[in-house]
């Protein structure tokens, strides 16, 4: 999967992001990024987790099968 943090930036496109030990993506601590047309599946957490005043851009993708849902969003997130 992806960790995003400290003001990270990234754009990541079509990709597969699955069958990760922890989340497919994790955003925190005041990090940013587009996370667009990409599948998501079959990750140990979340698919997507936002937490520390993070604000991505996830759209227009595919998540579906994580342990534990889909998007979790909590702690100023």
């Amino acid at each position: 999967g992806f960790e995003i943090r400290s003001h990270a930036n990234p754009t990541v496109v079509g990709c597969k992001i699955h069958h990760g030990m922890t989340g497919g993506i994790y955003s925190h601590d005041d990090a940013r990024g587009e996370f667009l047309e990409n599948k998501i599946y079959s990750n140990t957490y979340a698919g997507v987790w936002i937490t520390s005043q993070s604000n991505p851009t996830i759209k227009n993708n595919e998540i579906y099968d994580g342990q534990q849902g889909g998007v979790y969003v909590f702690g100023e997130g």
